[in-house]
Formats: C-alpha cells, structure tokens, sequence
C-alpha cells in the first residue's frame, strides 16, 4: 500500500499555493513554516502506525492536521502574493523539508507493511473520510492563490 504518495503531494501542492499569497503581520516564512510543521506532523503519524490502536491514533492526528491547515490556508487567503526574492526563499526551504520527509514517509511504508491488513484499512478508511476535508483545505489554498 502506498500512503506517501497521497500525503506528500497534497501538502506539496497546499505549500505551493500558499505561496500564491502571504504578507501582513503574518509572514510568509510564518505560514510556510506552519506548513512545513503540519507535513511533519502527517509524517510523524503514519510513521508511528504499528497496529489498529496506532492507525486509530494516526487517523485522529490527521484530522487534527487537517484543521490545523485549514486554518493556515485561512490565514494564507488573507495575505498578499509575496515579493519574487522571498518566494524563492521559501521553495528552497520547502524543498529541503520535502526530502526530509520523502525519507521519513520511506520508513512509514515499511512500518504499515508490517502493521498488517486491519490497520492498513483503518488508515485507507480514515484517508477517504478525510477527503471532504482535504477539498475544502484546498479550495481555501486556492482563493489565497488568486489573490
């Protein structure tokens, strides 16, 4: 089973967006970095699935994190499209956070492997009840693109 490719890309593509629109008492590098903390997180709790309890405990993170971006892409819609120079500053530091997690979500693959089938559909369950959720995040990083 494949998790990392469907956690990464999306937190992938709401950092990208972000990038779209941030300014004001709130920063750019702040909501950037709350970005990449919420990926660490994702990353932290599929890493830590062992079993059904701890897929149970990853589902209930990841709709924490959920929220959590929900209310970065709120701020994030608020803001304004960042100066050219800062915008290459943070998808440097994006992409390092992006390989730092690519080796992270590598071992959270062996551990679901080794987890076995009930906590593999407790966490493909969760996934899927959490795709309204990730729609309507997006959409908010959408509106903060476009402005």
């Amino acid at each position: 089973m494949k998790v990392r490719p469907m956690i990464l890309p999306i937190a992938l593509s709401i950092f990208a967006l972000v990038l779209g629109g941030c300014s004001s008492a709130d920063s750019h590098e702040k909501v950037v970095d709350d970005i990449a903390t919420q990926m660490d997180r994702m990353a932290t709790a599929m890493s830590a699935v062992q079993d059904k309890a701890t897929a149970e405990r990853a589902v209930a993170d990841m709709k924490s994190i959920v929220e959590e971006m929900k209310k970065i892409a709120t701020r994030a819609k608020t803001l304004g499209e960042p100066r050219a120079e800062v915008k290459a500053r943070l998808a440097e530091k994006m992409r390092a956070k992006e390989a730092e997690l690519q080796q992270k979500m590598a071992g959270s693959q062996a551990n679901m492997l080794k987890a076995g089938p009930e906590a593999a559909a407790i966490i493909m369950k969760g996934m899927s009840e959490l795709a309204p959720a990730l729609g309507e995040m997006g959409a908010l990083f959408n509106e903060a693109d476009k402005k």
